[in-house]
């Protein structure tokens, strides 16, 4: 994933990512309960303060992190059963790897959060849509 209009520079996300793609990968999400999305980006949001605080923090802690939050992700796809993959469907398993494997620094996992953010929001749009109806 390319997060940044200019890859070497690293100073503006590209829009899509927070608009048209996090839509598009919250529909794909939107039987998955919001409980389910929200206790990963507990650990985004807990790390991204870790490395507010930590200012030193090393490119490899943030790579580990993000490894390790690759690893949560598979564990849960796999405890989930075939018939109820719709609550935890391969798509939102390969947000996870992809996302693991594309977050190199601090602007790369802020840019990752901000993604995060954007799809939650939307996941929240489409999870009603699935349960009201909207004029």
């Amino acid at each position: 994933i390319t997060y940044f209009s200019d890859p070497e520079r690293k100073t503006t996300l590209r829009p899509e990512l927070l608009d048209k793609e996090a839509e598009k990968l919250a529909v794909a999400f939107k039987a998955v309960p919001a409980s389910q999305i929200r206790r990963f980006y507990a650990d985004v949001g807990l790390f991204g303060r870790r490395l507010d605080r930590e200012k030193d923090l090393s490119d490899e802690a943030i790579q580990a992190q993000m490894a390790l939050l690759k690893a949560k992700a598979a564990y849960a796809y796999g405890r989930v059963k075939e018939k109820e993959k719709k609550k935890f469907p391969h798509e939102l398993l390969q947000f996870f790897v992809d996302h693991a494997d594309s977050v190199k620094d601090k602007k790369d996992f802020s840019a990752f959060r901000q993604v995060f953010e954007a799809v939650i929001a939307y996941h929240k749009f489409h999870e009603e849509d699935e349960n009201k109806q909207r004029d």
